[in-house]
């Protein structure tokens, strides 16, 4: 008995399932859904449902990233179920209305080359400036330059969308920080001053040389030692902050010193999204070069302040613990 109903809702939801993609086509129609492709190549999809109240469906556009998938109607938020077999979303919808859904593109890359698959369904497609388009998707209906002279494509599915991205406009950004890391990094080990006393004293006798080098020796090592010492006793002897006093904390901290600005800019960023971001929306907002991001976001992730959750071709980064 319990078979039998398990297999009436199986088909129950079969049957709801296929019904939805047929009639998908009428609840969003041109306009009605809009993908961008922002900057980084992330693909967003973002759509309406016309719906009547109790449980609704929809047949997406393309594959999403199902951990990025927010329902919404009226500013309250829907839990979403999604079907992968036919790509359909389920939603209960509280009332008749619109109901608003969007996603991030499940997008697969191979040798700088972005492909993602659309559906039968109209749409309209928005291009970053440093997006090339590869193909001409589906059957053009309309194109034009839309705000901040983005172009635009409206185009009816099915199609395959194949894009790539710009490279000069990122070698300029990731090569501009590299200058002066070089510079510093090379500037640091030059003072040796060994070859001084060796160099300069040829002219004296040998005894004379070797008496200099000593001598050189041997303030050089007893200036490291008072180094120590002061560095010692100063740690010592140093009043204890409110933050580090037991019970203590608050607004006389110090960040922790294995925290440099960068990371500061980005716990904070975090923080103020609510505890979690994409990880193209921190690099947008900090305008910090992708390789640098990476670096310290996995430096974090190691020292356990972030997590990193890999979602298809987009990293979403989410706040663990605060400095």
């Amino acid at each position: 008995m319990d078979r039998r109903l398990l297999l009436a809702l199986a088909a129950t939801l079969l049957i709801a399932s296929m019904v939805s993609a047929a009639a998908s086509a009428r609840l969003y129609g041109a306009g009605g859904v809009v993908i961008t492709i922002d900057e980084y190549g992330v693909a967003h999809v973002s759509l309406t449902v016309n719906v009547s109240g109790g449980l609704g469906s929809v047949v997406l556009p393309a594959r999403p990233v199902v951990a990025s998938l927010v329902v919404s109607e009226g500013g309250r938020l829907l839990t979403p179920i999604y079907i992968p077999e036919n790509n359909t979303l389920f939603f209960v919808a509280p009332e008749p209305g619109v109901v608003n859904v969007r996603y991030v593109v499940n997008v697969s890359a191979e040798d700088g080359v972005f492909r993602f698959s659309v559906g039968r369904v109209t749409a309209k497609l928005v291009l970053a400036p440093n997006v090339i388009l590869l193909d001409i998707p589906g059957r053009v209906l309309e194109t034009g330059y839309g705000e901040g002279g983005r172009l635009y494509v409206v185009f009816q599915g099915p199609a395959t969308i194949e894009y790539t991205l710009k490279t000069g406009a990122t070698a300029a950004k990731t090569a501009a920080p590299t200058a002066p890391t070089a510079t510093t990094n090379t500037a640091k080990p030059t003072p040796t001053p060994s070859p001084r006393p060796t160099t300069t004293p040829r002219s004296s006798t040998t005894g004379s040389a070797t008496l200099y080098a000593a001598i050189g020796v041997g303030v050089v090592l007893a200036a490291i030692g008072v180094f120590l010492a002061l560095r010692a006793r100063r740690g010592a002897t140093r009043p204890q902050s409110p933050a580090s006093a037991p019970g203590g904390g608050g607004a006389g901290s110090q960040p922790p010193p294995d925290l440099n600005e960068v990371d500061l800019r980005i716990l904070e960023a975090l923080e103020a999204r609510g505890g979690e971001a994409l990880q193209a929306e921190l690099q947008r907002e900090l305008g910090i070069p992708k390789s640098t991001l990476s670096r310290r976001l996995r430096r974090l992730e190691e020292k356990g302040y972030v997590e990193i959750e890999r979602l298809g071709g987009v990293n979403r980064v989410r706040l663990k613990k605060r400095p």
